[in-house]
């Protein structure tokens, strides 16, 4: 954005009490919400289509932490559904769907060794299948269920506010 315009720049932020033990920032195409529908399923086949993208960046944050989601509004509603979708989760189940998608499309993740060391063994098993899902051929990638709570619960982690420039 060489003309330093950001007036199409959206973001939805949540703030967390504490500094998150896992931190990222990546971009990624959208292809299901947090309640399992596609976003842009006829996109995908179509090699002349321009898929949406969203950046996530989970960060310190004023003594505490930050999940950014952020991305350029340009008229497609695709954006706005995915964040609606993360936006209806309740304040306890923002932190786990946030662990869940950074393991599920993040390639870029830094984590507290402490942290992932006391996890239990079958909670380090499955965060890794997921940080696998989209690397591996070998495995069916993403699909409807994957952001869906698991019941994992490997942070514990409060959510302080939740700040947009979105019109839902």
């Amino acid at each position: 954005m060489t003309s330093r315009n950001f007036a199409q720049v959206r973001f939805y932020g949540v703030e967390f009490d504490v500094v998150p033990e896992l931190m990222m920032a990546g971009s990624f195409f959208l292809d299901y919400d947090f309640s399992g529908d596609a976003c842009q399923a006829a996109a995908w086949s179509d090699p002349n289509a321009i898929l949406q993208m969203m950046t996530l960046s989970l960060v310190h944050y004023k003594g505490g932490g930050a999940a950014i989601f952020s991305w350029l509004d340009d008229g497609s509603p695709v954006p706005l559904k995915f964040i609606r979708s993360f936006h209806e989760l309740s304040d306890d189940q923002l932190p786990h769907a946030v662990v869940r998608f950074v393991f599920e499309y993040s390639e870029n993740i830094y984590m507290n060794p402490k942290w992932w060391n006391h996890l239990p063994k079958n909670t380090q098993d499955t965060l890794l299948l997921r940080a696998e899902t989209g690397a591996n051929v070998d495995l069916p990638g993403h699909h409807a269920t994957s952001l869906g709570d698991d019941g994992l619960r490997a942070v514990h982690w409060k959510v302080l506010s939740r700040h947009t420039n979105c019109n839902f």
